[in-house]
This record gives structure tokens, sequence and C-alpha cells, in this order.
């Protein structure tokens, strides 16, 4: 499995829970800040750029139509 290095990747619960697997799921991490290889990265950087960065939306429905611009 590939993965971020966010910290519930990598927690307690989450290092129990993958010994129970028997080595049938081994993590693979990404680097630390990889664009290049996540590519779901750029979509965000565009979401928070376009829609979310400086727009105060009062409601879900009022962030959708920002997102879809």
């Amino acid at each position: 499995m590939i993965l971020n290095n966010y910290c519930i990747h990598s927690n307690g619960l989450t290092n129990l829970a993958l010994q129970q697997t028997e080595d049938r799921i081994v993590l693979h991490f990404l680097p630390r800040y990889y664009q290049q290889g996540n590519k779901i990265e750029r979509v965000w950087e565009d979401v928070h750029s376009h829609a979310t960065r400086n727009h105060i939306c009062v409601d879900m429905k009022a962030l959708m139509h920002e997102v879809q611009g």
C-alpha cells in the first residue's frame, strides 16, 4: 500500500493492525512532499487556490459551486 506520511499511517494502532496481517500488507511511504508522485496533490492545490483560499462559503452547496467554478 502506498501512503503519504500523515501521522495516523504510522501510529501505534496502525502498527498493531499491520502486525495482525502477517506481512500480507506492506506499507510504502512516499517522500515527505512528492507532488510528482502523488498527482492528487495538484488537484488539491488547484481546488485550494481557486475555491477555498480567500473564499467564505456559508454551506457545502456554496463550496461546491466554488469548486465547480
